[in-house]
């Protein structure tokens, strides 16, 4: 991989990769034509080729515009280590929205406090979690909660969003644009909530497969919570 300096977020000026996927669409929906038919991600609910993880998540993508998440909103998601996370963080991507993972330790207070500091329209969580939920007077911004691990037909389905037809482009965003807001753990007072670019995530992945040289056979464990990373 070549890299050169860059003048980026003003005056800075980094040593970058290029040349590089334009956005973190392009970085995902580059992998997927490359390889529609090997294993994206497996999981305790299946396994999933990179095919259907488009097709799913272009799908949700759509279901999410027609509840009206449209660039720049806030999406977030109380959701494990499964493959609907990976389908709402890429749905969310592919309208220029920006993904707020919450760690599925949080309680309900510190979930409050993430949904309505971030203002996010939309929350995608586990059905067992549910419980944690904030009243709706604490969170004015929320206006769909959705649950994954629930049948298509149930209300108010995750899930049921991919009934849809696939979303026909994704948004174009620039790749200075925030892409993630990743909450700190809130032990030294209120969490904080970390901006992370388009150009910042994608350079974090460039930098793991550059150092560690990774190519497509290598198969990684996720052992920790995929809101942490």
């Amino acid at each position: 991989m070549s890299t050169r300096l860059e003048r980026h977020f003003g005056d800075r000026v980094v040593r970058c990769f290029h040349p590089r996927p334009a956005d973190l669409n392009a970085l995902w929906r580059e992998a997927a034509a490359r390889n529609p038919e090997r294993e994206a991600v497996v999981s305790e609910a299946g396994r999933h080729t990179w095919g259907e993880l488009e097709e799913q998540a272009l799908r949700a993508a759509s279901g999410l515009r027609a509840l009206g998440v449209g660039k720049g909103d806030r999406v977030a998601a109380l959701l494990g280590n499964h493959a609907s996370f990976v389908v709402a963080f890429f749905a969310t991507q592919a309208l220029g929205a920006v993904f707020v993972p919450i760690g599925i330790r949080e309680q309900r207070p510190g979930i409050a406090y993430i949904l309505a500091h971030s203002g996010a329209c939309v929350l995608v969580s586990d059905a067992e979690l549910r419980d944690r939920w904030p009243d709706a007077g604490d969170v004015p911004a929320l206006r769909h909660r959705l649950l994954s691990g629930v049948p298509p037909s149930h209300a108010g389905a995750f899930e049921a969003l991919q009934s849809h037809a696939p979303l026909p482009r994704c948004e174009a965003v620039s790749e200075e644009a925030v892409a993630v807001v990743m909450y700190t753990s809130g032990t030294t007072g209120l969490p904080k909530g970390a901006m992370l670019s388009h150009f910042n995530v994608i350079h974090s992945v460039l930098h793991y497969q550059a150092v560690l040289g990774l190519d497509e056979e290598v198969r990684g464990l996720v052992a920790v919570p995929l809101s942490h990373v």
